[in-house]
């Protein structure tokens, strides 16, 4: 079983999914005032630009900050910018900070990922 199919079954199993949310819910309980902070900035400047966004349920605000954190992550910075895209970049770089600390440097996690691959491929190898 090559590579790319091991983590096409990992995903598949909903396993990648798991994990993630599982590392989300370790940042959201770290309590990161900062990244609170942040937040209510740019709720704070969604409002005061589209005062009618409060009469709308909360999820479409919630949609509207993932899709600028997407679009700001995957195009990156530009030239001038507004208040709101610098709060979106503040946010993508504490976040990326974190991940990077929590995948990079955590052995456990490595080790945990590195044997449930490993466990899939003889469970593979053994069909």
């Amino acid at each position: 079983m090559d590579a790319q199919t091991l983590v096409n079954k990992y995903k598949k199993e909903g396993l990648f999914d798991l994990k993630r949310r599982q590392l989300l819910d370790n940042f959201i309980a770290s309590d990161d005032s900062k990244l609170n902070e942040l937040l209510e900035k740019l709720i704070d400047l969604k409002v005061e630009k589209d005062p009618g966004i409060l009469t709308q349920n909360k999820g479409r605000l919630v949609a509207l900050i993932q899709t600028d954190l997407l679009k700001r992550q995957s195009n990156g910075p530009s030239g001038e910018q507004t208040q709101e895209e610098a709060v979106v970049d503040e946010i993508n770089e504490l976040l990326t900070r974190y991940v990077t600390k929590v995948v990079d440097d955590n052995k456990e996690l490595n080790e945990e990922l590195t044997a449930k691959l490993n466990e899939m491929k003889q469970e593979a190898g053994s069909s």
